[in-house]
């Protein structure tokens, strides 16, 4: 039994479940024996019996509520246990997860201090590794790495700036970027941040995939030198023996003129040389076109063109060379301003329908201009065979031309390739549509003036030189 105990022992809600639940016990029994002892002839007894009794059952309720409370602590200890057990083993098996990747893995918490981070974290910086502890801030971690004698910084880059630039992805949601480390090796960093404001940062060695995709593009490039070589060395061979064709023409139609041939001969004789002469100066112009393209030594003095001073002149040149070879003809004429560059927009044009005409067999080709919200696209339809949509991207290669019967004087496949790369120095857009065995429309779209800057440009316009130059072809 336990201990008896004073006035000072009474019920304390201080004590425990267990204390309060055994004095209360005691408190019954000695109600219960003072209660048998007494003998009041006036009822006290039996009144204070009957307290006792209430009192007992009070006390058996109470005594009943603890001990539920106590089993429902009991199970809430156990459930915590449990609860702290299996956090504790998740914890171990995110761990040993993250420690089983190939890529380094590092986590820090919303106050940018390193939560935690597996072994491959930083592998190319071992002299960054040791300080890779719990607390560490993330400005001290980029500081280490800016540090580090195995980071390959850029050409003329100093530590501070690096860790500077770095810092600054760090305000991104996400950020993927490519860090050089020391032997040409690299490291792909991927940070992301998290929802409660952590970084994951996951680091992947790429210096394999990067060193293949540099073998690759060494090899596309070769081989695109390759191409561009053997199609030079195809056009010199073709060029040089149309060259010398109309040279030679030249030269003997020259040597008529000055052996005495009739006067009445003489004109027709000359123009012939000329003719021949001017086949040669095409194919030059040509050259030197593509070589002013390709090394960006042209200029473009891009202004208002009213487009009636470069149709016109090209009406009258083609008109001719479609009636020639039975074909129709139409320009429509067309008093819009547009932006661009005079000379260079009836070359555009030029080679364009020269192509059109020489492709074309029977029909006709029409040249006009349509009007588009903020554009001008200047369109030119023909009858022709059509283009396939596989020799679509081969078309605009120098050097290159689908089946026409065609000699260098004609073209030796520069047109297109002209028209490509000026319209892409100009800023125009360049587009076809073509139907095979019905024909093809090429467009070339230019910008319109804004409003108001016809009326306060014309004063300025220079004068288009239109009919310098000869047709270009394809």
């Amino acid at each position: 039994m336990p201990p008896p105990f004073g006035a000072a022992d009474l019920l304390d809600p201080r004590d425990a479940l267990e204390r309060q639940r055994d004095k209360l016990l005691i408190i019954t029994d000695a109600l219960m024996r003072r209660v048998e002892a007494a003998t009041d002839d006036g009822g006290a007894a039996y009144a204070q019996f009957q307290r006792a009794a209430l009192l007992e059952d009070q006390v058996r309720a109470r005594t009943r509520e603890l001990d539920r409370t106590l089993d429902a602590l009991n199970r809430s200890n156990s459930q915590l246990a449990e609860a702290t057990a299996a956090a504790e083993a998740a914890r171990r098996n995110l761990a040993d997860a993250i420690g089983a990747v190939d890529e380094g893995f590092a986590l820090f918490g919303p106050d940018d201090r390193l939560v935690m981070c597996n072994a491959q974290f930083c592998a190319f910086f071992p002299d960054v590794q040791p300080h890779l502890k719990p607390g560490l801030s993330f400005w001290d971690y980029i500081d280490l790495v800016s540090l580090s004698r195995h980071l390959a910084l850029p050409e003329g880059e100093p530590p501070e700036v690096w860790a500077a630039r770095r810092c600054a992805r760090h305000g991104d949601l996400q950020a993927v970027f490519n860090v050089g480390i020391v032997r040409d090796r690299w490291l792909q960093v991927s940070e992301r941040r998290m929802e409660n404001g952590g970084t994951v940062i996951l680091q992947t060695d790429v210096s394999d995939t990067l060193h293949r995709e540099r073998r690759a593009a060494r090899d596309a490039a070769m081989e695109e030198a390759r191409r561009i070589h053997a199609a030079r060395a195809r056009f010199v061979a073709a060029a040089s023996h149309d060259l010398l064709q109309p040279l030679a023409a030249a030269k003997l139609f020259i040597g008529l003129a000055e052996g005495g041939a009739p006067a009445a001969e003489t004109g027709p004789v000359l123009l012939k040389a000329q003719n021949a002469l001017g086949q040669v100066e095409g194919i030059l112009a040509q050259l030197l076109d593509i070589s002013r393209l390709e090394t960006g030594r042209f200029a473009v003095q891009a202004g208002l063109v009213p487009l009636q001073r470069v149709l016109a002149p090209l009406a009258e040149e083609f008109a001719v060379i479609a009636a020639d070879r039975g074909l129709g003809f139409t320009l429509v004429p067309s008093h819009a301003l547009a932006v661009s560059d005079a000379s260079w927009l009836r070359r555009i044009l030029q080679n364009l329908i020269g192509n059109a005409l020489r492709y074309t067999r029977r029909g006709r080709v029409l040249v006009g201009v349509r009007h588009l919200p903020h554009a001008l696209r200047i369109e030119v339809h023909d009858t022709g065979p059509g283009i396939a949509e596989a020799d679509r991207a081969m078309i605009f290669r120098e050097f290159h031309r689908l089946d026409a019967p065609a000699s260098a004087a004609e073209g030796m496949g520069l047109g297109l390739a002209i028209v490509e790369r000026a319209c892409a120095a100009l800023g125009h857009g360049l587009t076809l549509q073509s139907v095979p065995g019905q024909g093809s429309c090429f467009a070339v779209t230019v910008k319109r003036p804004e409003a108001g800057a016809g009326a306060r440009g014309a004063a300025r316009l220079s004068p288009s030189r239109p009919a310098e130059d000869k047709p270009r072809s394809r």
